[in-house]
């Protein structure tokens, strides 16, 4: 049932720290359209982001691809978007992928 998985997955979120554990439930939370959660993620990471777990890219990858998600539910991905995901600078391989 879709509200119970939400329901975890909001307890869970509450409770995660590890920035590993961050990036998968970002993740897992882009794929399950579960919008509201994945901008709490990415919050959290954008505070808790530093050199070493490059978590500023995750989450900078993710709104955007919100952004993108929201766009193309109107039928209007603009250039400008397309332009913004292509010029990131990403240094992490999985968002190299991503992007």
């Amino acid at each position: 049932c879709f509200e119970e998985e939400e329901e975890l997955m909001r307890a869970y979120i509450q409770e995660i720290q590890d920035s590993f554990d961050i990036k998968m439930a970002m993740e897992y939370c882009d794929t399950h359209d579960m919008r509201e959660m994945l901008e709490i993620l990415c919050d959290r990471a954008d505070l808790k982001a530093n050199d070493e777990n490059h978590l500023e890219e995750f989450s900078a990858m993710y709104r955007l691809n919100m952004e993108r998600k929201d766009q193309q539910n109107q039928k209007n991905v603009s250039k400008e978007l397309f332009n913004k995901i292509i010029s990131q600078k990403n240094k992490t391989e999985e968002m190299q992928i991503f992007q």
